[in-house]
């Protein structure tokens, strides 16, 4: 099996083409994560996503996502789109190959 799912950095918003993305946040501290974007949905593979949270040490409530995803940390875009500040990077994306699920750890900026 290979790579199913995808980190990008420094990408805008208007960058990235492969699908919508979903904005995972913590189910304890409400605060945002991570984007999740499909971008091979023919992908034969179901998966269940979620983000650790770098602010309260809970996690997101869990996704789920047919074949495979991008994922890249939250950040705010501060006046225009080419002004971007990263404010969550991902430090590692887990897989666990027995039931497909995706775990995604975060820090803070």
């Amino acid at each position: 099996m290979g790579v199913i799912i995808s980190q990008t950095c420094n990408k805008s918003h208007d960058q990235i083409t492969d699908g919508p993305e979903v904005l995972l946040k913590c189910s304890g501290c409400d605060k945002p994560l991570v984007y999740i974007w499909s971008n091979r949905p023919k992908q034969d593979i179901d998966l269940t996503i979620r983000a650790n949270c770098c602010y309260c040490d809970d996690h997101s409530f869990p996704i789920k996502r047919h074949g495979g995803c991008g994922a890249r940390g939250y950040d705010k875009q501060l006046d225009c789109p080419e002004n971007v500040r990263p404010i969550v990077n991902i430090t590692n994306i887990s897989i666990n190959y027995d039931d497909l699920t995706v775990t995604i750890e975060t820090e803070k900026v």
